[in-house]
């Protein structure tokens, strides 16, 4: 990964917490239970931007199986939604 990759990667890691965060102390629906984020794993799998050697989007550089879990996230690429609304 290039360093303008680990920049992005850090960079939306850190939004991603900084809505978790907010979910939660909101009260608002922070995980995503185990059908929905093996559905998401399934369409992240069947995408041109998945990197299956280290499970990564190539868009957005996040770890898929975590962010699949996380209700506060969607696809960059608009192949699955939010959920936590």
């Amino acid at each position: 990964m290039h360093v303008m990759q680990k920049i992005k990667a850090v960079k939306t890691a850190l939004k991603a917490v900084r809505r978790v965060v907010v979910a939660a102390a909101t009260g608002s629906k922070v995980f995503v239970g185990p059908e929905i984020a093996g559905k998401r794993v399934d369409l992240c799998h069947r995408c041109p931007h998945f990197k299956p050697k280290t499970r990564q989007c190539g868009l957005c550089f996040c770890f898929v199986d975590a962010k699949s879990k996380l209700a506060t996230e969607s696809c960059p690429d608009h192949r699955w939604p939010l959920t936590n609304v």
